[in-house]
């Protein structure tokens, strides 16, 4: 399933919807101020869904869906998605995958908070709107403190059909973000086909964020010497992930871990 999700990540962060140019000043100042609000933060902390839905035509419905939980401290986080654990500090960023067994080193990314939020890059490209291939639509419920941005395809060729920003206005904080778009899944239930009859469905991912509140992250969790060591000026895994593989991309100017 995370595999799954991790797919479709890589697939919808390439969409870059494009709306009429009134609309996109609009947009962006909104998109800003929230972008803003998650690079500035010093200490914060969520809690993210994210749920696969697929509906293919004439079958029912089925839902995979993956939690995590986020934890900034300026350009230092500590999150995990899944099983997979991931920690930055000002020396290094580390990712831990259990299931395929190897861990990642390399150097921090410092970019603003933003570079560890799920659709960095969409929201990015939500920055730099062009010509008009969807309607947009905005609205504020001031009694609920909430917000929303419904980008519409109008030629539905579109690799995406509807995208949805919704946000708490007060916060000014992500609640939800959600993609809609049209696919197909291989059907091989009759081994005789030589070609895999391709079922059409509607598909749906949603990232839904909840949970906010201000909490520094433990400083014992920002510490790579959970995770490597270095001998000799090599880089080692620890004791826990001594049978993993270590994908190691050197940090400038590193000196070994006391």
């Amino acid at each position: 399933m995370r595999r799954k999700i991790f797919s479709l990540l890589l697939i919808l962060q390439g969409f870059t919807p494009a709306v009429k140019a009134q609309d996109a000043a609009k947009v962006k100042e909104i998109l800003s101020a929230i972008s803003h609000n998650y690079d500035t933060s010093t200490n914060l902390r969520f809690g993210v869904r994210f749920t696969n839905i697929s509906e293919p035509k004439g079958e029912a419905p089925v839902s995979d869906n993956v939690e995590g939980t986020y934890a900034v401290q300026g350009k230092n986080a500590f999150y995990r998605l899944g099983n997979i654990e991931t920690m930055q500090n000002d020396s290094f960023f580390v990712a831990v995958y259990p299931d395929d067994q190897f861990v990642l080193v390399s150097k921090p990314k410092n970019n603003g908070n933003t570079v560890f939020f799920p659709f960095k890059e969409t929201m990015d490209s939500l920055l730099r709107l062009s010509a008009a291939k969807y309607n947009i639509t905005t609205a504020i419920n001031k009694a609920e403190k909430k917000g929303s941005i419904v980008f519409s395809a109008k030629d539905s060729l579109e690799k995406v059909t509807e995208f949805k920003i919704e946000y708490n206005t007060s916060l000014g904080l992500l609640t939800s973000l959600r993609y809609l778009y049209y696919g197909y899944k291989e059907a091989r239930e009759d081994y005789k086909l030589q070609q895999p009859r391709l079922i059409f469905q509607k598909k749906t991912m949603l990232i839904e964020f909840y949970g906010y509140s201000n909490q520094e992250i433990d400083p014992l969790l920002l510490k790579e010497t959970n995770y490597i060591f270095f001998e000799a000026g090599e880089c080692k895994l620890t004791e826990k992930y001594k049978d993993y593989k270590l994908f190691y991309n050197p940090p400038p100017q590193v000196s070994e871990s006391q």
